[in-house]
């Protein structure tokens, strides 16, 4: 058995006092002793082992300040109506673009509730305070959308585009989100209460205490304009299994249950109830 003692140093501060000394026949043309000064020379170094981390901390920031373009490829387009019913919506990641955090898109095969027969909708959610001005693209149709998010909501087309028609020839629905204008508002409320001995002495005995007194402060913060050559694109993964596994066709073998069977008053065999319309199981044949 061995024990490893290790020392990791994130940042440290050297710092050297060095006395200038007087050298020797120091005199003047006439062979006096002149006056000397002390004086000393001070060397600091200062090294930071945590640069590296931090860069990379500021550049992802950037880098998702400069995002412009997001991009979600789904597969398998020609099954997803047979798994996802009128209403069940395919949910990508949340993503940050343009300075705005926790994004999302929200794609609906057999479309919307109040979507037509044979129309997909797409949605965009945001952060209450967002303002967009961006397009919507699934396939080759594009949509123009400009909202404010006065609450953190939904935003698209209910009537976005014909399913049919959305996806290529290689069975892949590309969906697209190009921000043009980001701007967001941020509000923080606060109470101030006032201090415990404050108007004791000018109060009765029967007065109300003071109330806290309320603040908001607002932040406001708008994108810049970006060239060409800045707008950075991110590709998110498309989250679309052959199999899912909550189902029963996808449990884990070799004498292991799901979650649900072991949970009390639940069936043991055959009792995982219906499906969730989001969690499809795609097998062979579109079966």
């Amino acid at each position: 058995d061995n024990l490893l003692i290790g020392l990791e140093i994130m940042e440290c501060i050297a710092e050297k006092v060095k006395r200038c000394v007087k050298p020797e026949n120091y005199v003047d043309e006439e062979g006096n002793e002149k006056p000397w000064l002390d004086s000393f020379f001070r060397v600091q170094r200062h090294v930071n082992n945590r640069v590296l981390d931090m860069v990379k901390t500021q550049l992802d920031y950037m880098k998702k300040r400069m995002t412009r373009r997001i991009e979600w490829r789904l597969e398998q387009a020609s099954m997803m109506r047979k798994c996802f019913s009128k209403g069940a919506p395919m949910r990508s990641k949340e993503f940050d673009a343009a300075g705005i955090e926790g994004m999302q898109l929200h794609f609906y095969p057999s479309g919307y509730d109040s979507a037509g027969e044979g129309f997909c909708s797409l949605f965009l959610s945001a952060p209450a305070g967002t303002t967009l001005r961006c397009t919507l693209q699934v396939g080759p149709e594009r949509k123009e959308v400009n909202h404010t998010f006065d609450k953190t909501g939904l935003c698209g087309k209910a009537n976005f585009f014909r399913f049919d028609q959305a996806f290529d020839a290689e069975d892949c629905i590309l969906v697209v989100l190009d921000i043009h204008e980001a701007h967001i508002d941020m509000v923080a409320k606060t109470s101030h209460p006032p201090h415990a001995a404050v108007g004791l002495r000018s109060f009765p005995k029967e007065a109300q205490p003071l109330v806290p007194l309320g603040s908001t402060i607002k932040l406001s913060r708008t994108t810049e304009n970006l060239p060409d050559v800045l707008r950075e694109v991110q590709v998110l993964p498309s989250l679309w299994a052959a199999k899912n596994r909550h189902d029963a066709e996808a449990k884990i073998s070799d004498g292991l249950k799901p979650l649900k069977d072991t949970r009390k008053g639940r069936p043991k065999s055959g009792g995982l109830g219906p499906r969730s319309p989001s969690s499809p199981v795609l097998l062979a044949g579109g079966r």
